[in-house]
């Protein structure tokens, strides 16, 4: 049904030559529905965004979409200036990588081994000695070599793993990044962890505080068609709670009427206008640019309930035009994404109450009040925090007085903005609102402590 529904959803947009944004079937499509919508509407998008890339006589040039392979190794790329590997990178918003001729980067399949689909002129595989890590050396156009494990030279996307990789998570300390417990997401290659993205996490409430990571011009065009997990990735942070079983709606009545009663719950859960608890992405997938990495960002300690008419609606819309934004400008920054608060319905006495993803007499994984995005340019000292109000049962009134407490709109009628296409006073999409770093920091004093100087729009 779910397949069906988009695909009719598609073919009515091919016929008007052009997809619909996607914030505009927040209220129709459910959780899956509108992540199958989302990624073809982003891969139409993103060759909007393409700039022209330089032009390179010599060397290897992959494109983002259409070399590069399934399942996809990690890809890393020496930086001599500081002698360390680091992620390969594309070249800025190009949607392109060049690597100089002869150059070498590594490909690493850990806890797999690299296996080539290519075949020769006998249409035989080429052979591949079987490494979980190896280096590959740019010789022309696509076409890459691999001395003592690959036969012959092949197209880039010709190098796969032989299944999906599965990354890692490990605790760190940094008390000026986390007060709480810090953690890690990434892959680990010849016993060097290569961090995605970080989180910090509240143990005892079982809540994601804020994930950091990287979002650059690089970032504006990301593989598309990747294929989700079945499943959110395996962890241990969350000992004694079921959270695949939690995100289900017959799961979220029953524990709804726990706090509010078996009638509230009715009617706060429902698959009317999609409201219902989904695993909200803090740092996105599309966020990243490689499949490996858009696949790490399935851990629940990068999600949190948010509601999914909000997750489709301006949420979604905030995602997708920053990213455009950041490429646009130019702009390096630095993101925390996170969440503040307990949300409240009103119980069965219409006094309100505090709601968590689990029953009542465990009291853990709270549904955050608040998701924010703080956006940093370390260069030049610029910032601004995006704030959507997670309750799209409010009445508009309250929500307009929960804004006004939290920090003077930085956004509403401003033209700097004008990029932001969200529709800020809609509360059933999630009420948004935006603040100055220092005002925001006065609500949430947990942020790790950086300057601004002025907004970044």
């Amino acid at each position: 049904m779910r397949s069906v529904i988009v695909l009719a959803v598609l073919l009515a947009a091919e016929a008007a030559d052009v997809l619909k944004d996607p914030g505009d079937l927040a209220l129709v499509l459910d959780e899956e529905q509108f992540e199958d919508y989302l990624d073809n509407w982003l891969a139409q998008e993103q060759y909007r965004r393409i700039l022209p890339a330089p032009p390179n006589s010599e060397g290897c040039t992959f494109k983002i979409n259409g070399h590069l392979g399934q399942p996809q190794p990690v890809f890393l790329r020496h930086d001599s200036r500081r002698s360390v590997d680091r992620y390969l990178v594309a070249e800025e918003n190009t949607g392109r990588i060049h690597i100089n001729k002869g150059e070498q980067i590594t490909v690493a399949c850990p806890g797999t081994v690299i296996r080539s689909t290519a075949v020769d002129r006998t249409k035989k595989k080429v052979k591949v000695e079987p490494k979980s890590v190896a280096k590959a050396r740019c010789v022309k156009n696509y076409f890459v070599s691999g001395e003592g494990w690959l036969q012959g030279e092949v197209a880039f996307n010709r190098l796969v793993c032989s299944e999906h990789l599965v990354p890692k998570i490990q605790t760190f300390v940094d008390k000026k990044f986390c007060q709480q417990s810090a953690l890690q997401v990434g892959y680990i290659v010849e016993n060097k962890f290569h961090e995605l993205y970080r989180a910090c996490f509240d143990q005892n409430l079982m809540q994601v505080l804020y994930v950091q990571y990287a979002q650059t011009p690089a970032h504006v065009v990301h593989q598309t068609g990747v294929p989700r997990p079945s499943k959110w990735l395996p962890e241990t942070y969350f000992p004694g709670v079921n959270l695949d079983t939690l995100y289900t709606q017959t799961s979220q009545k029953s524990v709804f009427a726990s706090y509010v009663g078996p009638t509230n719950a009715n009617k706060y859960i429902t698959r009317t206008k999609q409201r219902f608890l989904a695993k909200g992405h803090l740092a996105a997938k599309s966020d990243f640019v490689f499949a490996s990495a858009q696949r790490a960002t399935f851990f629940y300690i990068n999600a949190a309930p948010q509601w999914q008419c909000i997750n489709a609606g301006n949420w979604n819309k905030l995602e997708q035009n920053l990213r455009a934004r950041i490429g646009f400008a130019n702009y390096n920054t630095i993101i925390y994404t996170g969440t503040f608060g307990v949300m409240q319905l009103p119980g069965e006495n219409d006094k309100p109450v505090d709601v968590f993803l689990t029953e009542k007499r465990q009291g853990k994984v709270p549904v955050p009040l608040y998701f924010y995005k703080v956006v940093y340019d370390v260069k030049n000292l610029r910032g601004t925090v995006f704030i959507t109000i997670n309750n799209p049962h409010l009445p508009l009134s309250e929500a307009e007085s929960m804004a006004q407490h939290f920090c003077e709109d930085q956004c509403h009628d401003n033209v700097d903005f004008d990029w932001l296409k969200w529709e800020p006073r809609r509360v059933e999409v999630g009420y948004s609102f935006c603040c100055k770093v220092d005002d925001f920091r006065k609500k949430v004093n947990y942020l790790p402590s950086f300057k601004t100087d002025q907004l970044l729009f």
